[in-house]
This record gives C-alpha cells, sequence and structure tokens, in this order.
C-alpha cells in the first residue's frame, strides 16, 4: 500500500475510507482474534492516556472491566452503579470501539448529563482509534467533536439528553452516562423518546451508568431492575474493586468531601434529604410498582 494520499485530512495514522489494503496472513490472523475476543483486541492493540503522565500505555483491564464488559457483551438491558473514577468511562470507550471497528452498519449514541461529558467519550474512543495500526482501520469518513463515521457504515454520534435526542435514529447502541445527574423531566423525556429507537432491534443494546443522587429516577430504574420489574440487568462496581484504594484512600476522600460525598459518590448508595419525614431506610425499602393506570399525560396514577 502506497502511504501517499492515504490519511484522512493527514492526520498520521488515521487511515481514509475506501483504501484497499494487502493483509498478510498475520494480519487476518490478529483480526479474527480481535474481533473475537474484545479482552485481547484492547490490550493487545489499543492505548490510553495515563492519568498522571498523560502518556499513551497499553491497555490493560482490570478485573471488574472485563465483567462489565463481558456482561455487556451477553446482555442488551444493562444498568451499572459505578463508583466514581473507577475507569467506567475508558471501559465503555473500548466496548464502543470494538463494535464500531468489526460491526458494520451500525448506529451508536452516547448521551450524558451533559454534553460536554458525551463528547469526552467520543474524545476518548477517537484516541483509542488512532493508536490501532492501519490493518484494523476500517478508515474514516467523517472525524468531527460530536461524531465519527467509519467506512465500514458505522457511525458513533453524540447527543444533548432531550425529548428531541436521535430523532428519527433507529440506534443498535445507546449509551448513557451520569444518568442520575440527569434533571428528571429531561430523563423522563429522553428515555420516552429512545425506547423507542432501540426497541425496534431485537439485537440493540442501552447501557445506562452512574454514581448516584438520592432517591430519583436512576434510583427507581436500578431497584426495579434488581427487583425483575424491568428488562434491565444490573452491574455494581464498587470502591474497593479498583486496585490500590485501600483505607487511607477512603480516610483521605473523606477528610476532604465528607462522609455524604463518600457514601454516595463512592459507595454508590441512594442517599436522600435529611429533612426527610420518612426515615431513609423505610423508603429504600419500599418497592416500586407499576400504576394500575395513569391519566392526565402520565401525571395522575392510580395504583
Amino acid at each position: 500500500m502506497n502511504n501517499k494520499n492515504i490519511f484522512y485530512n493527514n492526520i498520521k495514522n488515521l487511515l481514509k475510507a475506501d483504501i484497499k489494503q494487502e493483509y498478510t496472513k498475520e494480519n487476518i490472523e490478529e483480526i479474527l482474534k480481535s474481533k473475537n475476543n474484545i479482552a485481547y483486541f484492547l490490550e493487545n492493540y489499543v492505548k490510553v492516556r495515563h492519568l498522571d503522565s498523560k502518556q499513551l500505555i497499553p491497555f490493560k483491564l482490570y478485573d471488574f472491566q472485563k465483567r462489565f464488559i463481558e456482561c455487556i457483551c451477553n446482555n442488551n438491558r444493562v444498568l451499572g452503579s459505578i463508583s466514581r473514577q473507577a475507569g467506567k468511562t475508558v471501559g465503555i470507550s473500548g466496548f464502543i470501539l470494538h463494535t464500531a471497528v468489526f460491526t458494520s452498519n451500525q448506529n451508536i449514541g452516547i448521551v450524558a448529563n451533559r454534553g460536554n461529558t458525551a463528547r469526552k467519550i467520543l474524545k476518548d474512543i477517537k484516541n483509542m482509534y488512532k493508536s490501532l495500526p492501519l490493518f484494523l482501520q476500517p478508515g474514516i469518513e467523517i472525524w468531527d467533536k460530536t461524531s465519527i463515521t467509519l467506512g465500514n457504515g458505522t457511525q458513533i454520534q453524540t447527543d444533548n439528553t432531550c425529548a428531541d435526542s436521535f430523532t428519527g435514529e433507529s440506534l443498535n447502541l445507546l449509551v448513557c452516562d451520569e444518568v442520575a445527574k440527569i434533571e428528571r423531566n429531561l430523563f423522563e423525556d429522553f428515555y420516552d423518546s429512545a425506547m423507542p429507537t432501540v426497541s425496534s432491534s431485537k439485537t440493540a443494546k442501552i447501557i445506562m451508568f452512574s454514581t448516584s443522587k438520592g432517591l430519583n429516577h436512576w434510583f427507581k430504574l436500578f431497584t426495579e431492575a434488581k427487583q425483575g420489574l424491568n428488562d434491565f440487568v444490573t452491574f455494581e462496581i464498587k470502591w474497593n474493586d479498583v486496585p490500590g484504594r485501600d483505607e487511607k484512600f477512603r480516610e483521605q476522600i473523606i477528610s476532604t468531601f465528607g462522609e455524604s460525598h463518600w457514601r454516595q459518590e463512592y459507595l454508590c448508595e441512594f442517599l436522600g434529604s435529611s429533612d426527610s419525614l420518612i426515615s431513609m431506610s423505610k423508603l429504600q425499602s419500599m418497592p416500586h410498582q407499576k400504576p394500575l393506570e395513569t391519566r392526565f399525560d402520565n401525571k395522575f396514577k392510580i395504583y
């Protein structure tokens, strides 16, 4: 393959779409290994930025990241309750990258509590993609701040969390980050509009994950899933699942941010207002039930 004019917008190591490649026997073997084993692909061909040095380093999956990715691979509806700074973003970015590279004509949507958060996930995916050898790249057609389109027809796009998110789109994979921090009315509008975009396909996936924030819509969705009242399976990553976190780490977080911050952000506990008339333990023990009937645009519910 002639290296002249093969790169997208002259960006080094970013192959243009429709560039014909010649594959060696070893290339083909590695493509098949990577396609069939996501952990092999990530650990052998993907690089990520080190948190402190900012240098690119090989992507070495923690055990809990492997279990989380396996859960996503085996289920189409997943809710992840995940401790802060546990590597969830890089883990889900790796999963999206693998899906995009090895599955043609996929429509992947990413939303979050803020547009910047969704674009941060896309940026991580783009950085991972640029670390791939050329023989693993399907090529680039579109490469901008809010979306990318690959030569295999797969596109990844970000959007704001609202009723108009991905309007008219049929998504194969929907990823929603920091669900608990999305305003409840915005999430409900988004959920009602986004669900049909994936429900039309038996293989489409919805992955939502978050830390906790009170007894809100995320608490409802997550506890209903644990009780078998909806179609989601749950996955939890606790603070001490992350290697290197010990009692010294816990004490440092608590001394800096307080006990409530620790319990909510790192233990993923669903904390409510301290002024609540009903005790928090009682509120958390009350099961969610689906109403027998709703009226007035879902504002009046009969149980």
